[in-house]
């Protein structure tokens, strides 16, 4: 009788074990800086060349190193043989909008220059590490697949050195404005009740999202969750800027996005972030990070504690969790720890700032 209660005791702690185990969440650190962060150039401010990022055969090894040993600290990678992938990256808008914002910062600056595009956009590198460690886990296709704010995915890709990198390691590119798309019904009564969305990105095995780390002046911050919530929904259906999509409940819609085509793997692309009028008008951060997990909520979490801001200030955060797309809460945080890499990074300025309502934000730090 006493063993059967032992027993009864300890199959009980188990599942309490179980229950309160969170995911996990791995931060990782570059070992050379100067290769993870300062490697990466665009000749963004000389006219007489090609724009068109560039890199050392050294700094991609150092950035493939990092986004391995996240995926190995993180666990949970959820390639099999025969899936198609599909990886969301983030290339924001035209390199035009960025020499704008860049000529109002610092004209003839060619450094800043570059840390400025890089903290914008998601390295090609990064990306490029993801879909090998797909294609060693017998991915049948990989594809990289962006929507931007504005302009034509295949230039951005073309600029930013996607292009000739998806060539050499024969991945597809893919912009989700091409179609065909389907008509998916959301979580009634939020955002949109429908929303039209690209097949190929949906119907996909698998779906991979690789955000960046930057400040949003709606949403307060933009990591995976939004990266994939507002990329996928095509310009093609939704317009410029994808003002046809309603802003005004920006957290609904990213949930809503969410909802209908969860993420199976998210990474932060932290190399550089982004702090005070992002998501593209502000001030470029040297982080040297990347932040991998099977959950992107709990990734997204992390993220922005390592901005030193408040995840559940900020509505899709809390929204996702709230609607079963992942967990804020008892978070395995593996590789370093937050307090040691986390920088104070500036919100947005008040001045700058959507409605709280429009992002469900209840602060902006």
């Amino acid at each position: 009788m006493r063993r059967i209660l032992f027993i009864t005791v300890l199959l009980c702690l188990a599942c309490t074990a179980l229950v309160w185990a969170g995911p996990r969440v791995a931060i990782v650190k570059a070992t050379d800086i100067n290769l993870a962060c300062y490697d990466w150039k665009i000749d963004a401010l000389d006219i007489t060349k090609k724009w068109e990022a560039y890199w050392t055969r050294a700094g991609e090894a150092e950035v493939e190193k990092m986004v391995r040993k996240a995926v190995e600290l993180a666990g949970d990678f959820p390639v099999e043989k025969g899936d198609t992938v599909v990886i969301k990256t983030n290339l924001c808008e035209d390199v035009t909008h960025f020499l704008f914002a860049i000529y109002l910062h610092r004209p003839t600056d060619p450094e800043y220059a570059n840390r400025f595009i890089q903290s914008m956009v998601v390295d090609a590198r990064v990306v490029r590490a993801v879909a090998l460690i797909c294609k060693e886990k017998g991915a049948k296709e990989v594809t990289i697949v962006e929507g931007p704010a504005s302009g034509s995915a295949y230039r951005s890709f073309d600029v930013y050195g996607y292009t000739k990198m998806a060539q050499e390691i024969k991945v597809g590119l893919y912009d989700v404005s091409d179609g065909p798309f389907k008509e998916y019904k959301g979580p009634t009564g939020l955002g949109l009740d429908r929303y039209i969305l690209p097949r190929k990105v949906i119907e996909a095995d698998v779906q991979i999202s690789v955000g960046t780390m930057k400040t949003h002046n709606v949403a307060g911050v933009t990591l995976s969750l939004k990266n994939w919530g507002m990329g996928i929904p095509p310009g093609s259906i939704y317009g410029a800027l994808k003002w046809g999509l309603p802003h005004y409940l920006l957290y609904q819609v990213i949930t809503a996005v969410n909802w209908i085509s969860k993420v199976d793997y998210a990474f932060i692309d932290g190399l550089w972030g982004m702090e005070g009028f992002g998501a593209t008008m502000g001030e470029p951060v040297e982080m040297g990070l990347i932040i991998a997990g099977s959950d992107p909520v709990a990734v997204d979490t992390v993220g922005t504690r390592c901005m030193d801001f408040d995840p559940l200030h900020f509505g899709h955060i809390r929204m996702c969790k709230e609607y079963g797309i992942g967990t804020y809460e008892h978070i395995e945080v593996v590789g370093e720890k937050i307090e040691d890499v986390k920088k104070d990074f500036a919100p947005v300025p008040e001045q700058f700032r959507f409605p709280n309502e429009w992002g469900g934000n209840t602060g902006w730090d």
